[in-house]
């Protein structure tokens, strides 16, 4: 949040059918270049207009009309263009979407020149954001992908310079989802999963080293009316970590999730909290992010979906949680589950949404669809590979984890 950041804005108009068609950013001429800003800043067509009704939105936080990216041009249905950027070393940019009636849904996704994902917006809407931060000591290159996936018109891409701090207003400007990225490197797909809930990442990830049977806390002050993502990653040879949140008493709120390391809960109030680390008989180093969001945007609890499974919850089901997510339609989602010795049942369930049918597959196991596929698994303790397919439908699902009775 402390770096340059963009917005990616899109505008869509309805037009003649197009051919599909993948090319570089082209910069729109108005046949009045002697003027300075980009030329959506003054001209009177309605994509135009619009882009500035939003730039006046996004005004009071001191954005301004940018050059960092223009371009024109017409996606067919389903079609794909391709815009390469660059944002300069400790500059702030934002890219506003908008779009018209003829295209009802429009995507986003930001790649590194390589071709790693760094965020998205797939949101089914068709005005996805894409907010990109530069690193402050050299500039930031990457290609903004736009996919038509419903509908077809006239597209126009324009970005506006805004101060790094004003991050937090994004979302509530330009409504949505909008994907986050700080710099220009390539995220997790479990950073992703957080982004597209709309839970942003607000520090750099901290180090911290763990000594064999050691149990390290690390403070969390949580504001009231937000809701907090706290995920544990652990380095080179450190296999696992477990992780917990405490009241200030010490007393356990939640456990992380088993699959994931991620802890989230969403607060009432300003209190302090604690995340405790254990690494058992091993030793090595975790890194901890913290992402956060508003409670109001993500629905509060019942909007989060990673971990913060709370512990009497655990206990009167017999079992536990070991993976959540949102599946677009024919989508596939992997998961590893560490599963104990003895004779387990892993459970795929709809959660919210339109999911009809999944798929459930167990590498090595098993696989079965259904609208709640069960695969049971006897043996010893093992981390499973398994995957989850939405068949028909959309939204969010769940695995539990339970004994066999």
């Amino acid at each position: 949040m402390r770096r340059a950041l963009v917005i990616a804005m899109l505008v869509i108009g309805c037009g003649e059918p197009a051919s599909v068609e993948r090319a570089e950013a082209t910069t729109t001429t108005t046949g009045a270049e002697e003027l300075p800003g980009p030329a959506w800043s003054r001209d009177p067509d309605p994509l135009a207009v619009r882009a500035r009704a939003l730039a006046a939105r996004l005004e009071p936080y001191e954005a301004l009309p940018s050059t960092t990216i223009e371009s024109r041009f017409f996606l067919a249905a389903r079609g794909t263009r391709a815009l390469e950027l660059e944002l300069p070393a400790g500059t702030c940019a934002v890219l506003a979407t908008l779009a018209s009636s003829g295209m009802r849904d429009l995507d986003a996704r930001l790649f590194t020149p390589e071709g790693a994902l760094i965020t998205e917006d797939v949101a089914p809407d068709s005005h996805p954001a894409i907010v990109f931060c530069a690193t402050e000591h050299a500039s930031s290159r990457a290609w903004l992908v736009l996919d038509a996936y419903d509908g077809s018109g006239a597209v126009l891409v324009a970005s506006l310079a805004i101060p790094s701090d004003a991050l937090h207003v994004v979302a509530r400007e330009l409504g949505g989802t909008p994907g986050i990225a700080r710099d220009g490197e390539a995220r997790s797909e479990l950073e992703i999963a957080l982004l597209r809930r709309g839970l942003e990442i607000t520090a750099a990830p901290l180090e911290v080293t763990l000594a064999r049977d050691q149990r390290v806390r690390v403070p969390l002050r949580a504001r009231a009316g937000r809701c907090y993502a706290v995920i544990a990653t652990p380095r080179a040879p450190l296999a696992s970590v477990a992780m917990r949140l405490l009241d200030l008493a010490g007393r356990p709120l939640a456990d992380a999730d088993a699959s994931e390391n991620v802890l989230q809960r969403c607060e009432t109030e300003d209190v302090e909290r604690a995340i405790e680390l254990w690494s058992g008989d091993a030793e090595g180093v975790v890194s901890i992010t913290i992402a956060e969001g508003d409670d109001d945007r993500l629905g509060g609890s019942a909007g989060l979906w990673l971990g913060g499974v709370p512990r009497d919850a655990i206990a009167a089901s017999g079992g536990r949680r070991v993976a959540r997510g949102t599946l677009a339609r024919g989508e596939v989602a992997a998961h590893r589950v560490r599963v104990p010795r003895g004779c387990v049942e892993l459970v795929a369930r709809p959660e919210a949404g339109t999911i009809a049918r999944l798929a459930l597959d167990v590498r090595d196991v098993a696989r079965t669809e259904s609208r709640s596929p069960t695969v049971e698994r006897c043996g010893d303790p093992a981390t499973l590979d398994v995957t989850i397919t939405a068949l028909g439908g959309a939204g969010d699902y769940a695995v539990d984890l339970r004994p066999r009775e």
